[in-house]
């Protein structure tokens, strides 16, 4: 084959090949379209937090970022707000529980139910493994052109033992609390918790 024939076919095939996607500059502003997916959207996504085989698993989403390792930073930070918020929830149904009936529950559950939403920001939770991250590239309308971005989710899972002995340390982090240290039933009552297997 002679070279011109060859610098051709090169030419030809280069030509041929499919060009990477382009930006779409008519979209509309705040219009989104998706570009890229990690892999096909998991149902997870959608969930905030469940228990099976031995682990709760938590979800967090970094809304829509420019940068891709922005977003998951992001999204960890959100999952492990949710799971902060979780152990808070898990404190509170098992304050109701056990001081349901009594004269003073009301007053009881207020007192602890309200140090427990003080602590949500404090709890730390060990042991957190990301089991699964999902990410979505997007164009987005600006109304004077398109900007790509990214939303990453993730998926987090706390084995049920280290959750349980999370929440084993914010019940007694709680009865440190001065508003709780100062209620001798409501103190009393935190260490009964503790003790529940």
């Amino acid at each position: 084959m002679s070279r011109r024939l060859l610098a051709g076919a090169i030419a030809l095939s280069i030509w041929a090949l499919p060009l990477p996607a382009r930006a779409d500059t008519t979209l509309a502003r705040g219009q989104r379209v998706v570009v890229e997916r990690s892999s096909s959207r998991p149902d997870w996504v959608e969930k905030r937090s469940w228990q099976a085989e031995g682990r709760h698993y938590f979800v967090g989403a970094s809304g829509t970022v420019s940068d891709l390792s922005l977003g998951e930073e992001i999204a960890e930070l959100n999952a492990k707000k949710v799971i902060a918020s979780a152990l808070s929830e898990e404190i509170e149904s098992a304050v109701d529980l056990a001081v349901a009936g009594r004269p003073d529950a009301e007053r009881l559950d207020r007192a602890i139910s309200s140090t427990v939403r003080q602590r949500t920001d404090k709890v730390r939770v060990k042991g957190v493994v990301p089991v699964e991250r999902y990410w979505e590239r997007l164009e987005v309308g600006t109304g004077n052109g398109v900007k790509t971005v990214y939303e990453v989710t993730l998926l987090m899972a706390v084995p049920d033992r280290v959750f349980a002995a999370a929440e084993d340390r914010e019940l007694e982090a709680l009865s440190r609390e001065p508003q709780i240290q100062e209620d001798s039933e409501a103190m009393r009552l935190l260490e009964q918790l503790r003790k529940q297997p």
